[in-house]
């Protein structure tokens, strides 16, 4: 992520958005496993996010995460953590496309989580 962080700020990037995956410390990929949005340690060594979060603000960038906080992979443990009603449901069954469950927003604990979650990443 380094060169490109480089590589951006020589071609006149005002924002770098750090991609898909930056949440994920398993080997099992990270498409399915979406919803808890806690930085990678295994992704970013020697510093963590935040090292690149700096390097990216050193080079007069603002930095920001990719994040797609209405759904919740079936892999994350926010998926069992949070009450069914809290997705969207067809039939009494939740939902699945593509290994994600979708937030109901309507419904308070999916807002909660949404909340909370923009928070925590907006305020660290």
């Amino acid at each position: 992520m380094l060169p490109l962080i480089v590589a951006a700020a020589s071609a006149g990037s005002e924002y770098f958005c750090i991609d898909s995956g930056w949440y994920d410390d398993s080997t099992e990929g990270w498409w399915d496993s979406v919803g808890e949005w806690l930085p990678s340690s295994r992704r970013f060594p020697d510093g963590g996010i935040h090292a690149v979060l700096d390097r990216i603000r050193e080079r007069g960038m603002v930095p920001g995460p990719w994040l797609e906080p209405e759904v919740v992979g079936v892999r994350s443990p926010v998926a069992s953590e949070l009450p069914p009603e809290a997705f969207f449901q067809r039939d009494g069954v939740r939902l699945v496309e593509q290994g994600h469950h979708q937030l109901d927003l309507r419904h308070p604990a999916a807002r909660a989580h949404l909340d909370r979650t923009v928070d925590r990443i907006v305020g660290d």
